[in-house]
């Protein structure tokens, strides 16, 4: 098990990349902000989310967006990898509750296509066209590895 480059204690989650992709390191989810994912306070935990719940270690971030102008309120989303599954999450909601409890699958478990697909046919994000662009594009780079 490979464990966190930051705190050197929780296993790694996400693999984290320079932006000019020169270098990477694991690291867990929460030392890059995004504790959430997978979060145990999920609300109202359907299937999926429990059992991403059950094997959060398992869980490696591909790609990662979020609405930065949002103002006392918070909208992220998330693909994630276990196994051989892919997952589209997402959270948002106000200030209060937190992200950790308002998660949740929006698509999944399936194949990175069909999120990719899934998101090229959404119109109505909230995030401005270059950061989705940013989003896919850290999806495409995870599918050619």
């Amino acid at each position: 098990m490979t464990l966190c480059f930051d705190c050197n204690a929780a296993p790694a989650g996400a693999r984290v990349r320079s932006g000019d992709d020169s270098y990477a390191f694991s690291a867990c989810l929460e030392c890059v902000e995004l504790g959430w994912i997978g979060h145990p306070r999920c609300e109202s935990p359907g299937e999926d989310e429990q059992f991403l719940i059950e094997h959060r270690e398992m869980i490696e971030l591909v790609a990662q967006i979020e609405d930065k102008d949002a103002s006392y309120s918070y909208d992220e989303w998330a693909v994630i990898q276990v196994s051989d599954d892919y997952y589209l999450l997402s959270t948002s909601g106000c200030s209060c509750p937190s992200p950790s409890e308002t998660w949740l699958v929006e698509m999944g478990p399936c194949r990175l296509s069909e999120i990719r697909a899934e998101i090229e046919r959404q119109v109505d994000w909230s995030v401005p066209a270059k950061q989705r662009e940013e989003f896919i594009a850290a999806i495409d780079a995870w599918g050619q590895e």
